[in-house]
């Protein structure tokens, strides 16, 4: 992976914890960067193989990530290097999502998964976070309106309270969130193996028994 720099850019800070703390959602872009792995079951024979047929060939894959600041969003860019999943002749892979099927490798896919919903899982409790602190302000301001004029003191005091609950939220979502290079690699993730991290023996079996369940279809 060659992480490629971080841009800032100023944002109201709770806003901030709300955009910033799921990934940047444009999606990666990956490109095919080799020639296709020789498998056992070589090429596909007839156009009827070919349409069920995997390639697995090197890729190189631009990813984009944020985190939150105080006032401010870090914006993350890396590329990172791998093999991809591509149908016959395509210059873009497969999303690994819709290929694990095929594959049968559940160990493999389980680690794999593993650690893109470590990452997910911390975006929603910084969401999470952000939220509650949203409701908490929302409460305390509408609490401080309604009490305005009957009982100034307990205004004053929701009013308080709501803003101390909205920077609780604020702090919650910063911590919880994931790091920019922790984003990276997940998004990276949806559409590489990546290497020593996954085990290259499952992939390329994995491949090669999807090419073959293709092959004994079309040969029915």
């Amino acid at each position: 992976m060659e992480f490629l720099g971080e841009r800032r850019f100023g944002r109201a800070c709770l806003g901030v914890a709300l955009s910033a703390s799921l990934s940047m959602g444009c999606g990666p872009s990956a490109v095919r960067t080799g020639p296709t792995v020789p498998l056992p079951t070589g090429a596909p024979r007839t156009a009827c193989e070919s349409k069920d047929w995997y390639e697995l060939a090197p890729a190189s894959l631009n990813a984009t990530a944020a985190t939150a600041g105080i006032g401010y969003n870090v914006y993350y860019q890396g590329q990172f290097n791998g093999l991809g999943v591509f149908r016959p002749g395509a210059k873009e892979p497969e999303k690994l999502e819709d290929v694990w099927p095929r594959l049968s490798e559940p160990r493999l896919q389980q680690l794999h998964e593993a650690r893109i919903e470590a990452v997910d899982a911390a975006a929603y409790r910084s969401l999470y976070w952000a939220l509650g602190g949203l409701a908490g302000l929302a409460a305390g301001v509408g609490g401080a309106v309604a009490l305005s004029d009957s009982h100034p003191n307990l205004a004053a005091a929701s009013g308080i309270t709501g803003l101390a609950l909205s920077v609780v939220g604020v702090v919650g979502a910063l911590v919880a969130q994931p790091s920019g290079q922790e984003q990276l690699e997940a998004e990276a993730r949806t559409k590489l193996f990546l290497f020593p991290e996954d085990d290259r023996a499952a992939v390329d079996r994995g491949v090669d028994r999807s090419n073959l369940a293709a092959r004994a279809s079309c040969a029915r």
